[in-house]
């Protein structure tokens, strides 16, 4: 019976605290009238969002070529690392977006057939900001990217601070000259957590 007592013990405080882990939401989609289709992504809430009025960052990360909306989640353990450091207290929570950016390089194509950045700028975020408590101003928002992905942060950002953009779409680089992101070791953090995972 003393078993039996611990093991529901056990079972239920597995439950309480089974909000406290980030949320990892893979397949979510919209629908994009830019592109003329559905674009998957995925999403990561931080720990207890659920249970809180919080506005949290965004941290955009674009994928590279051959990869997807999952890439990030599959080799980068980002739910894990993220987790594990904001619990050591070296960054902040924040939520995670991964959008699928096909083979577009995260951009406009010069003859219109493809309006990746449009409907990123004017559909995606926008989405995102209405349907999950985010934090709406230039420091609320990143955008990082790895191989396409990097082109792609780049370019968006470079592209959206113009003041007349950024009134509705602030961006704030998502990493400074000494390779780190927003100049707090981030990046090399990242790097030594996820190649030692």
């Amino acid at each position: 019976m003393k078993k039996i007592l611990l093991y529901i013990i056990l079972f239920l405080s597995g439950i309480d605290g089974a909000w406290a882990l980030p949320i990892e939401k893979e397949g979510m989609s919209i629908y994009s009238p830019s592109l003329k289709q559905e674009v998957s992504y995925s999403i990561i809430l931080p720990e207890g969002y659920e249970h809180s009025e919080t506005e949290y960052p965004v941290l955009y990360m674009f994928h590279g070529i051959g990869g997807d909306y999952t890439s990030w989640l599959e080799y980068g353990n980002v739910a894990r690392v993220m987790d594990k450091m904001i619990k050591e207290g070296k960054i902040q929570p924040f939520i995670m977006v991964i959008p699928d950016g096909y083979l577009s390089y995260y951009s406009d194509t010069y003859d219109g057939s493809s309006l990746y950045e449009t409907f990123f700028i004017k559909e995606l975020v926008p989405y995102i900001d209405n349907n999950y408590r985010t934090r709406k101003d230039i420091n609320g928002r990143s955008i990082i990217g790895f191989s396409m992905g990097g082109f792609g942060a780049l370019s968006v950002s470079l592209r959206n601070r113009h003041p007349s953009v950024q009134k509705n779409n602030t961006w704030k680089k998502g990493h400074k000259k000494d390779g780190t992101i927003n100049g707090d070791g981030f990046s090399e953090e990242w790097e030594r957590m996820v190649t030692s995972a």
